[in-house]
C-alpha cells in the first residue's frame, strides 16, 4: 500500500468502499447524499411524501401545544388561584391535626401563599405525609393542587435539615406524630 502522503483520488476511490444504488445498482458518485440516484423519480416522490408527513405532524404538534396553552389560561382566568384539592383520607387526619395545633384553617393552609409561617407549616406536613406515611413525591403534590414533585422535595429536605437545630419544628413534629398514634389507636 502507498505512503498515504502520496495518495492520489484515484487511489483514494480504490480504497474507499463504492457506493452503489440500492435500485438500480449504478456507482454512485461520492458527492450523493442521497444513497440513490437522482433519476429515479418514484424515491424522490416517496422521500417527498415522508417530508411532508414530517411537516404535518409537526404542525398537529404545535397545534396540540396552542390548544393546551388555551384551556390551560382558561382555567386560570375561571378561578385565578389553586383549586381546592382532593385530600386522601389518611392525610385528613393530620391535616386536621396539624392545623389544629398551629391555629390555622384548611383553607389558609392550602391557599397559594408564600407567607413563611403557613409555608413553614405546609413543608411540615409534606415531611410528616412522606416520612411516616410513605406517601409519594407525586401524591403529596396533587395533595397540594398540583404542586412540582421537586418542591415536595425540596420541603422534606428543608424539615429533615431544620429538625437537627430547631427545636419547635422538632417538637411540632413530635406532638403531630403522638396525636396520629392516639387516633389511630381510637
Amino acid at each position: 500500500m502507498p505512503d498515504p502522503i502520496d495518495l492520489t483520488v484515484r487511489d483514494v476511490d480504490q480504497i474507499s468502499p463504492k457506493r452503489i444504488c440500492p435500485i438500480c445498482g449504478s456507482t454512485l458518485s461520492r458527492h450523493n447524499t442521497r444513497g440513490y440516484c437522482f433519476h429515479h423519480p418514484d424515491q424522490r416522490k416517496e422521500e417527498r411524501k415522508t417530508v411532508k408527513q414530517l411537516q404535518e405532524s409537526r404542525a398537529a404538534a404545535v397545534l396540540r401545544a396552542r390548544n393546551a396553552r388555551a384551556e390551560m389560561q382558561a382555567i386560570l382566568q375561571e378561578g385565578g388561584q389553586r383549586k381546592r384539592p382532593v385530600v386522601f383520607q389518611e392525610a385528613e387526619v393530620i391535616v386536621g391535626l396539624l392545623c389544629d395545633d398551629c391555629g390555622m384553617t384548611r383553607d389558609e393552609l392550602f391557599e397559594k401563599t408564600r407567607r413563611h409561617p403557613v409555608v413553614h407549616i405546609r413543608q411540615i406536613l409534606m415531611f410528616i405525609l412522606y416520612t411516616d406515611k410513605g406517601f409519594s413525591y407525586p401524591s403529596i403534590g396533587n395533595l397540594f393542587g398540583g404542586l412540582d414533585h421537586t418542591t415536595i422535595m425540596h420541603g422534606v429536605r428543608k424539615i429533615t435539615e431544620e429538625q437537627t437545630f430547631n427545636l419547635v419544628t422538632k417538637e411540632t413534629i413530635a406532638r403531630i406524630r403522638y396525636l396520629t398514634q392516639m387516633t389511630e389507636k381510637t
